[in-house]
Parts: structure tokens; sequence; C-alpha cells
């Protein structure tokens, strides 16, 4: 099936995706709890859609898009009724992450 084993450091926040969303969660735990500290336990769903839904600086997509082959629509996107505008670049990192996109929606 093509699936490699790599070994990683332990809570190595460079070799590890989950110790990297785990850094960034963190964080916004710390944030929601010093407003409302008994309450940021039920609020992890939406923490969790939030880093789902940003845009990853060196993919220029979001992690749901790259896992599930769309974006998911929010109330705000019913709302608005307006596609996002296209950024259009010309470089070869921006025409693999395209051919990757339409390549990954393919295959879903």
């Amino acid at each position: 099936m093509g699936i490699n084993r790599k070994f990683t450091a332990n809570y190595h926040p460079q070799t590890n995706m989950s110790e990297r969303v785990n850094r960034t969660l963190k964080a916004q735990i710390a944030i929601y709890a010093q407003r409302r500290p008994g309450l940021w336990d039920k609020e992890l769903q939406k923490l969790a859609f939030a880093i789902r839904t940003s845009v990853n600086d060196t993919t220029g997509e979001t992690p749901a898009y790259l896992n599930l082959g769309r974006d998911p629509v929010i109330p705000l996107d019913l709302i608005i009724h307006q596609p996002f505008p296209d950024s259009t670049s010309n470089t070869p990192e921006y025409k693999f992450i395209q051919q990757y996109r339409t390549q990954l929606a393919h295959d879903l």
C-alpha cells in the first residue's frame, strides 16, 4: 500500500503533527480559559473547528480540505453567498498545490 513507517521524537512539535496541533490547541485553551475558566472544556469542538478551517501557510489550504476534499460550509457562508476570490500565482509550489487539490477532489 506504499505505507512507510517513520520514527519521530516524542513531544517534539517539529516532527510530530499531533504535537504541533496540541501546541496550537493549548494556546487557544489558555486564552479562552482566562475569560471563562469553568467552560473551556465545553468549547473544545469550536476550538478544533477553528484549527481545521484555518488556512495553512505552507499548503495554502485548510486541514479540512486536505482531509475531506472540500471546505466545510459555515453559517456565515450561507448568509453572504459570496465565494472567496482565488489568489492566482505562477510559482511551481502553487501549481503543485493546485494539481494536488484537483487530484484529491477527483480521488475522493
